[in-house]
């Protein structure tokens, strides 16, 4: 066997391993925004998820300050246990971010994960929905962004609330945009959460190197 060749055998080897992470339990982040609800005057707001066992490693969530620059106030972000598919609970608290750490533009703020510690929450409830939710502290800018449809890894079946009221995640009202991943398969990131560490590059250099070698022809 070439050298050339077993390289590329090699690197095709490696792929999986190097991308192994935590399993995707819910995921429609980078999938094509239909608006932002402003937390301030329809939250709290609640997306739910299912985590078997209530096993939860990473969350994330995608918002902008709507444009307003100014706010001096701040979100909580929060999991909630499930009550006949409509928020519960408060069962861990993920943190808080504040109005000056939002732009215009949407971005993804991330708790867990590669790059921090890992959350390794195991939730108590009675079932393994649970449901991510923001609430104001203080008057806030922030503003939850919202697909176009349900389209996305765990999306269909789940529901989002807001306002008081709960709706199936469909095209009509299309869910909050968010990723959520468990810990069985150790600490892991959503899909565009952060950007790969120098080795993690290499090594998918080094994957697609050989791929291009192998088959020479999203």
């Amino acid at each position: 066997m070439s050298g050339i060749r077993a390289l590329a055998i090699a690197s095709l080897l490696l792929g999986p391993f190097a991308a192994a992470n935590a399993t995707v339990l819910y995921d429609n982040v980078a999938g094509a925004s239909g608006g932002f609800d402003s937390v301030s005057s329809d939250g709290p707001q609640f997306n739910s998820f299912t985590a078997p066992g209530g096993l939860v490693d990473t969350v994330q969530v995608l918002l902008t300050n709507g444009g307003n620059p100014l706010g001096s106030g701040s979100v909580q972000v929060g999991i909630f246990d499930n009550n006949a598919n409509t928020p519960g609970s408060l069962v861990a608290t993920l943190g808080s971010i504040n109005d000056i750490d939002l732009s215009a533009v949407p971005a993804q703020f991330t708790f867990g994960g590669t790059g921090g510690s890992a959350l390794g929450l195991v939730l108590p409830g009675i079932d393994d929905r649970f449901w991510d939710g923001l609430s104001e502290l203080g008057t806030t800018t922030e503003a939850w962004g919202f697909a176009v449809d349900a389209s996305g890894t765990g999306v269909t079946g789940e529901f989002s609330s807001f306002a008081g009221n709960t709706f199936p995640n469909d095209t009509v009202i299309p869910p909050f945009q968010m990723c959520v991943t468990n810990n069985s398969g150790g600490p892991g990131v959503c899909a565009v959460a952060q950007a790969p560490e120098p080795s993690s590059l290499a090594i998918l250099g080094l994957s697609l190197a050989g791929l291009g070698l192998l088959r020479r022809r999203r």
